[in-house]
């Protein structure tokens, strides 16, 4: 288990995780981390919607390392938390930005 991994436990026990992407619509978030299974429509949605938010995408198994069945993407409600958390991304994630048409 890797840093960021651990740090995203530390946040589920502070309760700084939001869970899902209408969840996180609805709520402020400062990162979002997606597994690389989440749909292009999703994603697109989460990119248009939350302009300021920077998206990780992961080909690692969210579901495995946040002991949740079936989610595929998360929100930061913290913005310390986020930041140290970006501050560890391995190889593991990638940063999406997609251009405006």
């Amino acid at each position: 288990m890797g840093m960021v991994e651990k740090l995203l436990g530390f946040a589920i026990k502070a309760n700084k995780i939001v869970f899902g992407t209408d969840n996180i619509l609805k709520k402020r978030v400062y990162l979002i981390i997606a597994a690389d299974s989440l749909s292009k429509v999703a994603v697109k949605k989460l990119v248009s919607t939350k302009k300021d938010v920077p998206l990780f995408i992961t080909n690692l198994s969210i579901e495995q390392f946040i002991r949740r069945e079936g989610c595929k993407v998360i929100g930061l409600a913290d913005s310390q938390m986020a930041n140290a958390i970006i501050n560890n991304f391995d190889s593991n994630y990638q940063r999406i930005i997609l251009e405006e048409n």
